[in-house]
């Protein structure tokens, strides 16, 4: 057992369902999801996916395989950061996306990053994205560049990460995005 999945039972210890055994189609939609590059993380979730965790302090919400790959595929930015390997697996209480980049995996981890929802606007179209800049917004082309350029690291790990805010170690992970 991960050490962050005891940190987790202990910061709410009225709650026994915090995580699941998911079925085994479902492990396949996330492999096919993700792809080969995290087969660590694939193997985190296929042990332990997210099920009834509350809200966390620092304004996290890990989500579940059903919601990762709604995120992934019909939402934004998820459906449009997907496409350059960055996936979902978490938001905010504002509605940002925390995403492992997987062009970043590194031993089955990949790092994660931030993306602000309201910076991401997709056209269609024109295949651009509509990217807030510094004074006024200005277009971009989506693409894994843009994508760094405008979605703070917050670590260069996956596991990092859980141990981190399993520890309550962010105050509010949007403070990245300041």
């Amino acid at each position: 057992m991960f050490e962050f999945i005891k940190n987790f039972y202990n910061m709410f210890p009225d709650n026994k369902d915090l995580f699941c055994k998911p079925e085994e189609y479902r492990i396949e939609k996330l492999k096919e999801l993700f792809g080969d590059k995290v087969n660590k993380i694939i193997d985190f979730y296929s042990k332990y996916e997210p099920d009834e965790i509350p809200l966390l302090e620092s304004y996290v919400n890990l989500l579940g395989i059903d919601w990762i790959i709604m995120e992934n595929t019909e939402l934004s930015p998820g459906a449009f950061l997907s496409k350059h390997g960055f996936y979902v697996f978490a938001t905010t209480v504002g509605g940002n996306a925390l995403c492992i980049n997987t062009n970043e995996a590194n031993d089955g981890d990949a790092s994660v990053y931030i993306a602000d929802h309201s910076r991401f606007y997709y056209n269609d179209e024109t295949d651009q994205a509509k990217i807030m800049g510094e004074e006024a917004w200005i277009y971009h082309e989506l693409n894994y560049d843009s994508i760094v350029k405008f979605s703070p690291k917050i670590e260069s790990s996956f596991f990092t990460f859980m141990e981190k805010v399993s520890r309550n170690e962010y105050a509010d992970v949007e403070d990245y995005l300041m």
